[in-house]
């Protein structure tokens, strides 16, 4: 369980079902940018993407390109936020869904 949580009980938060009327094209990042906001909530209890980027031990501007979908995450940055925030906050494979392709 994730350091960050305070009872025995798992949080999982669904996407947004607007979500899956996107083109595929863009599933993927809007995925990444919906985590990163989530995760900015459980950083800090402002939610800002200062503190997310203080607690993953990354730049403020990578935070920041992340959640405007002008950077991808590479395998070690997956794993800060994954070892971070948690499993259940923010998975490496939906962090950095091009390197952990799903299987149909």
């Amino acid at each position: 369980m994730s350091n960050m949580t305070s009872t025995a009980e798992t949080l999982m938060i669904p996407y947004p079902t607007w979500v899956d009327s996107l083109p595929d094209a863009e599933k993927e990042a809007e995925k990444v940018r919906f985590r990163i906001r989530v995760a900015a909530l459980y950083a800090t209890r402002e939610g800002l993407y200062a503190g997310l980027a203080e607690r993953v031990g990354v730049s403020l501007a990578t935070v920041g390109a992340i959640a405007s979908k002008t950077q991808r995450l590479s395998v070690p940055s997956a794993l800060r936020f994954e070892r971070a925030l948690g499993r259940e906050v923010c998975p490496r494979e939906e962090m950095a869904p091009h390197f952990y392709p799903t299987t149909p």
